[in-house]
């Protein structure tokens, strides 16, 4: 149970590291 957790935090962080890049990128472009 306890991994399948981890796996989400995992899958969370990674998105969110995109978002985060992505919403970087545009804004020092901008």
């Amino acid at each position: 149970m306890f991994c399948d957790h981890v796996e989400e935090l995992r899958r969370w962080e990674d998105s969110g590291a995109a978002l985060l890049a992505y919403v970087g990128s545009r804004d020092s472009s901008a």
